[in-house]
Parts: structure tokens; C-alpha cells; sequence
């Protein structure tokens, strides 16, 4: 899709550039500037026009505008009204710093100016058309907002809007727990397993607090003794006890 976008804008750019650029006509200023104006609106703005175009409405008489709604074409005329602009700007540019001398001696040499164009003019400004190109597809490319709004079906989405779709539907495929997965619940138990990983995997100290906590609590049971006090109980049944009167 960018890659036809491209192509066309490239093809009918090159020749109003070299119209705009080799020849002297009243209005070539305002034409320039119109040119240049289509580039400052945003997307937004046209979007409604565009969809009441493209879903078919009847001009005057029997003409009726052909219904492009989800279909490529509707995507190509969309994009071609930022990138048509652009490109002819940029390549009136490029045509006008070339020389005159050698348009010039094309025209003593009897060559058409049709012939001037792709044989003498066309050839010098290639880096110009590889570098607009390459913007204009770029451009095209990273759209979003009108191949959703005009592409409905599925299997005639492009680029980034198939990728979305085939994204979102992996996510819906997708088990909500190990344990769903295999229908038994020891799936359960190895889900909470890796939770329980994972957690000790974020915070290193965790395990060694939780052995610690265990231990107070053990500690705390009723009925159970430490092993300190345990110990100098054992002692003192074993020494004899001082007199309070000894010296």
C-alpha cells in the first residue's frame, strides 16, 4: 500500500514539479502556496469529508461518486492528500536550481519538451525523487488513523493494523492459569509455585524473612520453650546453690 502511495506520488509529483518549476504562467505562486497549505491541516479535520466521499454520495445528475469504503483505493486517494502535496513541493525545488543552459541546448537539438523532461531533466534530479520517496513512503507508512476508519475487514488490513489484530487475538487464546490449560489442579499449585518464584526472584530477602517469621512464630506457641532457657534451667539443677550468707 505505501509502496503504490509512493509510486504515484513520484509519477504525477515529477511532472507538476517540472511544470511548476521550468515554465512561467499567471498563478504558479498561488498554486505553490496552495500546495503548501494542504500540508498544515491535520488529519482529523478531513476525516469526516473523506468518509462521506468514499461511502458514496450522488454529485448532480446521474453522477454518482463510486463507493470506495473498505476497499485499498480508499486508503490510497487518503493517503495521497498528504503525500501528493509534499512531493511536488519538495521536487519544484530540486527542478528549478537546475541550470537553463541545458534545457536549453535540448530545445536547439530539437527535442520535445516531453523529451526534455525524462531524458535530460528526470535523470539530474534522482537523488531528489529517492529522497521525497523514501519520505513520502515513510509518511505513508506510519499512518494509523485513516486505514482504520476506512478498512473494516479483516483480512484487507496492512501493516500495523493486521499486526494489532493477530496481537489481540493471541491474547484471546491464551489460558487464564497454567491449571486451565490441563485441567487438573496440580496446574493450580505449579501457577502458585512460579507466583511464589517470581516474588523471590523481585525481592531477594524475602524467603529469609518469611523463615525468620516462621521461627518467632513458633516461638510464641504456647507450651513450647526456647532452647536458651531450656538449657540454663539443665545447669542450675546440676550446680548447688550459693547461701545468701556464703562470703
Amino acid at each position: 500500500m505505501a509502496g503504490s502511495v509512493t509510486l504515484i506520488s513520484l509519477t504525477i509529483g515529477s511532472v507538476a514539479a517540472y511544470a511548476l518549476g521550468r515554465f512561467r504562467f499567471r498563478g504558479k505562486s498561488p498554486v505553490l502556496y496552495l500546495m503548501l497549505s494542504m500540508t498544515i491541516f491535520p488529519q482529523i479535520a478531513i476525516l469526516g469529508a473523506l468518509y462521506t466521499m468514499f461511502s458514496g454520495f450522488h454529485i448532480i445528475g446521474p453522477i454518482d461518486f463510486p463507493k470506495l469504503y473498505d476497499t485499498e483505493w480508499a486508503l490510497i486517494f487518503s493517503y495521497l492528500i498528504f503525500t501528493l502535496p509534499f512531493t511536488i513541493w519538495v521536487l519544484t525545488g530540486f527542478m528549478r536550481a537546475l541550470p537553463a543552459d541545458l534545457e536549453e541546448a535540448a530545445y536547439v537539438d530539437g527535442a520535445t519538451p516531453l523529451q526534455v523532461f525524462y531524458k535530460v531533466l528526470l535523470p539530474l534530479i534522482a537523488p531528489g525523487l529517492v529522497t521525497t520517496g523514501l519520505l513520502a513512503f515513510i509518511a505513508a507508512w506510519n499512518e494509523y488513523l485513516f486505514a482504520p476508519s476506512f478498512i473494516q475487514s479483516p483480512s484487507k488490513y496492512t501493516g500495523a493494523g493486521r499486526d494489532h489484530v493477530l496481537h489481540r487475538r493471541k491474547r484471546q487464546r491464551l489460558p487464564d492459569t497454567v491449571g486451565a490449560a490441563d485441567g487438573r489442579d496440580g496446574g493450580r499449585h505449579r501457577a502458585a509455585d512460579r507466583g511464589h518464584l517470581a516474588a523471590a526472584e523481585t525481592d531477594p530477602g524475602r524467603p529469609h524473612r518469611r523463615r525468620r517469621q516462621g521461627l518467632d512464630r513458633r516461638a510464641r506457641l504456647p507450651g513450647r520453650r526456647s532452647r536458651a532457657g531450656s538449657c540454663r534451667r539443665r545447669a542450675r539443677s546440676r550446680c548447688p546453690r550459693r547461701s545468701a550468707t556464703s562470703g
